[in-house]
């Protein structure tokens, strides 16, 4: 019987022995290319988020100062002294990588107004304060743009017919959002007794969002931040006066009760 007829049982020992040893040694040999792939693929993954989270912040900056209109992927590029495309191998079109961003934006947005507008322990007035705190922070970063625009919100807000359907989706979700945590501040503050009972949370949350939704055009039309402080102030006080609690808030009450 020829070599190739014989069947496997006919094999030397040895063909099998062999076999298995250049079958461990494959084995090996696969294991530790797997484990030097493994912190290659980690580093390639943990480059690309870098590199995503550089274009994304670069282009937030340059659309809140240039808007949807006028900002391009080459400024991106240029800002970060890398090729187009490399913007284009991340983010396709303009639109997708402003989706992007506004999907960023609304993201830390909703943080940072959970933080302030949520927080059980501070009062109505001391989420005034830490909302126009963030406020300046992001005035001072932006305001030599000259175009009062400061939050890249309010440069939507402007640009709505350039936005796409998802993009104009999520700003009006987010406004909704936001606009139920004012409630929300409204609401502790009533059960803080720092606001009477009959306080109406709803309609004082409209009154907030109308207060911020106009801070970006205040500073384009007074050229400073000053006018924010004072529209924070004043319709704090307002608030406070027509239905706080205190002693103080009580005199006024009734000395506007009793001219009427």
């Amino acid at each position: 019987m020829s070599d190739a007829a014989r069947s496997p049982k006919s094999l030397p020992r040895s063909t099998f022995h062999n076999a298995k040893k250049i079958s461990s040694a494959n084995l090996a040999s696969t294991k530790a290319e797997a484990k030097n792939l493994k912190p290659r693929a980690r580093k390639e993954r943990a480059d690309a988020i870098a590199i995503r989270t550089q274009i994304k912040e670069a282009a937030e900056d340059l659309l809140i100062k240039h808007g949807l209109i006028k900002m391009t992927l080459a400024m991106v590029a240029e800002r970060l002294q890398i090729s187009r495309p490399t913007i284009h191998y991340y983010y396709s079109t303009k639109s997708r990588l402003a989706e992007a961003v506004l999907e960023d934006y609304v993201s830390r947005s909703i943080k940072m107004s959970q933080e302030i507008w949520l927080d059980p322990e501070n009062s109505i007035g001391a989420k005034f304060a830490a909302s126009l705190v963030w406020a300046r922070r992001r005035y001072e970063r932006y305001s030599g743009t000259g175009t009062g625009d400061w939050s890249l919100f309010s440069r939507f807000y402007q640009e709505l017919e350039l936005m796409t359907p998802s993009m104009v989706a999520l700003m009006k979700s987010m406004a909704r959002e936001q606009q139920s945590y004012y409630a929300a501040a409204i609401n502790i503050a009533k059960a803080r007794q720092e606001l009477s009972a009959d306080t109406p949370a709803t309609e004082l949350a409209l009154q907030i969002v109308a207060m911020l939704h106009h801070v970006g055009w205040l500073t384009w039309a007074s050229g400073s931040f000053k006018s924010v402080e004072t529209i924070y102030a004043t319709t704090l006080e307002c608030i406070e006066r027509a239905y706080g609690n205190s002693m103080e808030a009580s005199r006024t009450r009734q000395r506007g009760s009793a001219r009427k």
